[in-house]
């Protein structure tokens, strides 16, 4: 931990191949960062898009994913008001639900999922949608880069992805999408 030129504080990590994991190095593990935009918090919860980044190890791998959802419902204001998609803009460039899982499946594969916040991405968006489409679960369940967050750096006020943004200069193409948390 040092202070950089313009005052704000630098994490210098060493690379997490230098630490065994059990029984292989985590280098040498593949897993899928995912994020999902919604319609809206409350069940029954719409994913409108989906981005996801492959990883081996630290490394991302491949191009990353990403792909809207239309599932021919209405985007509410307030949802809109947080990712900007609205349902005009969702008809347009969204696909089938069916079509885009199966990509999703093709692309995450096997794989670990790993979200910022998991509890929301995988169990009260992800799981439930698969299931109420009649899908097959896709991937396994895998960390919460949230929780890990906390635990690596309890000094931090909020491990919120907009504050972790800014603390560590993260470009993104855009927050508060699918594909600029991902890239965050």
């Amino acid at each position: 931990l040092t202070v950089g030129p313009d005052g704000k504080l630098v994490y210098e990590l060493e690379p997490a191949s230098r630490y065994e994991t059990g029984k292989a190095k985590l280098s040498s593990d593949s897993w899928t960062l995912v994020d999902t935009e919604t319609d809206g918090l409350w069940a029954p919860i719409y994913v409108i898009e989906i981005a996801a980044q492959r990883f081996q190890g630290l490394v991302p791998v491949g191009k990353p994913f990403r792909v809207f959802i239309n599932h021919e419902i209405r985007i509410p204001p307030q949802a809109t008001a947080v990712h900007g998609y609205t349902t005009e803009f969702i008809k347009e460039n969204g696909i089938n639900p069916k079509e885009a899982y199966a990509a999703f499946r093709e692309y995450v594969g096997d794989s670990y999922v790993a979200s910022h916040y998991l509890i929301f991405d995988w169990d009260r968006v992800l799981v439930p949608e698969l299931l109420r489409l009649g899908e097959p679960t896709i991937g396994a369940r895998g960390f919460c880069t949230w929780f890990l967050s906390r635990r690596t750096l309890p000094e931090f006020k909020t491990h919120k992805l907009d504050y972790l943004r800014e603390v560590f200069s993260l470009k993104c193409s855009g927050a508060h999408t699918a594909q600029g948390d991902v890239e965050a």
